[in-house]
């Protein structure tokens, strides 16, 4: 178990074994991702999950962590189901459900669950799970300040907690976007979140696989020039526009993480905080000097 109620928020080729480790140190909740990936690299990128994950149990005998992916993964390629029964990790984030009613996804759900696994959905809008509530452990809850994805609802994040916690009092809260400092994270738990997720200050800390040139050009860019772009609503820092190919702008994504001159990268208001490199010890240390 960790110390810190704070989870590194999964990110799309950032989230890797490198940074899980400093994040596992730091006696936070890391994470791995799969969903989002180009059909043409899945064979690839696929083994490189495996790889981490079953390198990041061996290293740390501990098994307390996030794989966020697609619903469609889990529809549609059973060695995903495999894979994450096999590892057992603490909580599996759900992202981009189209049915919330769909059986074959809650069978599979009740399947996770019986093998001691939470499983978390993550909500972008105000919509109303129904009788999902009853196969899941918990939601995501993701204001409009966050890097990625947010939908097209403006509703302050500590208020869409609230909202959450009086109509799912029993489900486990994770609350995500623009969260940066000691105080941002106390608001939230007092709002009712059970853990906070941060992506952007562990997206810029000394561990994390952007590149040197990237994160200093990152610093000295401020949220009021962040894009949202495509019908995703995806918040980013733009260095120059790329055709998105995979519905998720990961050819342009890739870019932008090894160099400012092209493509972008995902950033949330957490931007605004950070004035330089740190490492993941350290943007813990403050984080938590004041809970």
């Amino acid at each position: 178990m960790t110390t810190y109620p704070i989870i590194c928020a999964p990110m799309n080729r950032v989230s890797d074994l490198t940074l899980a480790l400093a994040v596992h140190k730091a006696n936070c909740i890391p994470s791995f991702v799969i969903y989002n990936y180009q059909d043409n690299k899945w064979d690839e990128d696929f083994l490189k999950f495996k790889t981490e994950i079953a390198e990041y149990v061996s290293i740390t005998g501990s098994h307390h962590f996030v794989v966020a992916l697609k619903s469609e993964l889990l529809l549609n390629r059973p060695i995903v189901i495999e894979t994450i029964l096999k590892a057992k990790p603490a909580f599996i984030e759900i992202f981009d459900i189209v049915d919330i009613s769909d059986k074959k996804l809650t069978n599979m759900f009740a399947l996770f669950r019986k093998a001691g696994i939470k499983v978390i959905y993550k909500m972008l809008g105000a919509r109303d799970i129904g009788e999902l509530n009853q196969h899941i452990d918990g939601l995501v809850i993701k204001g409009p300040d966050a890097a990625a994805r947010v939908g097209n609802l403006r509703i302050e994040l500590p208020e869409k907690i609230k909202r959450a916690r009086s109509m799912y009092p029993h489900l486990y809260i994770i609350a995500s976007g623009g969260i940066a400092t000691s105080q941002d994270i106390r608001d939230c738990l007092d709002a009712g979140a059970n853990v906070v997720s941060l992506g952007t200050v562990f997206a810029l800390s000394k561990e994390s696989s952007i590149s040197d040139e990237t994160k200093a050009k990152l610093l000295d860019i401020s949220f009021s020039e962040i894009k949202n772009i495509g019908q995703e609503h995806q918040n980013a820092i733009v260095f120059s526009t790329e055709p998105d190919i995979d519905g998720n702008h990961t050819a342009g994504l890739e870019a932008g993480l090894r160099s400012p001159t092209k493509g972008h990268v995902f950033m949330g208001k957490a931007i605004d905080t950070i004035t330089e490199v740190k490492t993941v010890e350290q943007i813990v240390a403050e984080l938590t000097c004041n809970l």
